[in-house]
């Protein structure tokens, strides 16, 4: 089995529990197949960020109307027509239809569609859900989001520090997750300093284990490697 095909069938739960521990060893190991897990996942948020935009607008009233009042005529002869269909995929293979119909959504314009109340676009979401702190990612051929630091809050809330580099500024994030991503605050970087109420205030116990990036003094108390990565993992 292929790389790819084996880190589909890791992501929908189809692997022994031998290839598994096998795999996630390797995952630890190989920087090259952790950022293959990652487009993959990637691909498989962006799908699902979508749609589960479009399963929360309501049906128009009238189309809801006219279902519930029609009435099939008692004449009308239904013809039923039997086609054959190839068996069904296995879940790796159609995690790689997912992942190229994302792309393609997003190339043609994904983000135009969404409602705009929408307060993240799934690009960054995507971001947020599946890659390491360390990362950059570019969001569009104008934007750039550059991933700092995790951590989780007393209530078990996640949050990333990240920044947003546009072509006219940059400013500094924080969003948290808490069933889907909010941003909480703007413009700065938290310190040991900040109120109770800051998911980087000081009071936990992670050891640091990422290099600072240039110009940000990333919180002291953001989660380790080891742990980031089963967060990322979660799904």
């Amino acid at each position: 089995m292929k790389d790819t095909e084996l880190l589909s069938a890791y992501l929908d739960n189809e692997l022994l529990p031998v290839e598994r521990v096998s795999l996630e060893t390797r995952l630890a190991e190989e920087p090259a197949l952790r950022q293959e897990l990652a487009r993959l996942q990637q691909g498989d948020h962006l799908v699902k960020a979508y749609f589960a935009e479009l399963d929360q607008r309501p049906l128009p009233a009238d189309l809801e109307t006219m279902i519930k009042n029609s009435q099939p005529a008692a004449s009308l002869q239904v013809q039923t027509q039997v086609l054959p269909f190839p068996a069904r995929k296995p879940p790796y293979l159609m995690r790689f239809a997912w992942a190229s119909a994302a792309s393609v959504l997003l190339a043609v314009g994904l983000l135009w569609f969404l409602p705009k109340g929408s307060e993240l676009n799934p690009a960054l979401i995507a971001a947020l859900d599946t890659q390491p702190s360390g990362s950059v990612v570019e969001l569009s051929a104008s934007e750039r989001v550059e991933i700092l630091a995790s951590v989780r809050r007393a209530d078990g809330t996640v949050c990333r520090l990240y920044v947003e580099h546009r072509v006219d500024a940059s400013s500094e994030k924080t969003a948290c997750f808490a069933q889907r991503w909010k941003i909480q605050t703007e413009g700065k970087i938290p310190s040991e300093q900040a109120t109770s109420d800051d998911p980087f205030a000081s009071g936990y116990s992670f050891a640091p284990s990422y290099q600072p990036a240039a110009g940000h003094e990333l919180p002291q108390n953001r989660m380790i490697e080891s742990e980031e990565r089963a967060w990322l993992l979660r799904h």
